[in-house]
């Protein structure tokens, strides 16, 4: 976490504790002042100002209202996200690349019975019932006529995949990106403006929505698991 600098008036004023409370304030202790110091740094992210330790002395102040009012402030959600960034070291630079293979979804093109090209979508090293495609493609070179070395290029001549091997390996479904209610039976609220506004930071990539760049996709086909 970022050092807290701590004002001389305020160091001045939690190291001074009278002996005896004056009319109006109540008697405190150095650790009632260190406590009150930890509040004010953990809700609104600086130490407290010399006004706050003074009224922290008096004898009317409301510890519970303090609290709930920093909590409510703006201050506090930023301040809490930060110490959680700090912490965990979360506030990565853009240029730290984090791409796990289990999870990465990667995709190769192949032609379908009629010849034209069907993108399947696949994720590396998942395991699979047929040995020759146990972790791999879930499509052979036999199936395909291009052979698939690991994180590169189709290699080869395409030719058209039977539609009964086709089915066999993959499936056709309607993923997260392209439909808000994905896990319903029947998705139905396609990426666009059947979205909240609230997602109108969230775009997918342009060959993620469009076949061929030019024909909406309704759905993607995806290597059996």
């Amino acid at each position: 976490m970022r050092p807290h600098v701590l004002p001389l008036l305020t160091v001045a004023a939690l190291a001074v504790v009278p002996a005896e409370a004056r009319a109006g304030e109540r008697a405190l202790t150095v650790q009632d002042y260190r406590t009150f110091r930890a509040m004010s740094l953990d809700l609104q992210g600086r130490v407290p100002t010399l006004d706050e330790v003074e009224a922290r002395g008096r004898a009317d102040f409301d510890e519970g209202a303090f609290v709930d009012r920093l909590i409510a402030s703006g201050a506090y959600a930023p301040g809490l996200r930060q110490v959680y960034m700090d912490r965990l070291r979360l506030d990565l630079s853009s240029g730290f690349p984090y791409v796990p293979s289990a999870t990465t979804l990667r995709r190769h093109e192949v032609l379908d019975a009629s010849g034209k090209t069907v993108r399947v979508y696949f994720r590396a090293g998942q395991r699979r019932t047929r040995t020759e495609t146990d972790g791999a493609f879930c499509l052979t070179e036999a199936e395909t006529g291009l052979r698939f070395p690991s994180n590169q290029a189709p290699v080869g001549t395409a030719r058209p995949v039977s539609q009964a091997a086709l089915d066999a390996a993959t499936v056709l479904v309607k993923p997260w990106w392209l439909y808000r209610d994905y896990a319903t039976a029947n998705p139905t609220l396609r990426f666009g403006a059947s979205w909240p506004t609230s997602t109108r930071n969230f775009a997918p990539a342009a060959a993620l929505l469009k076949e061929d760049g030019t024909t909406d996709t309704t759905a993607v086909r995806v290597c059996r698991e």
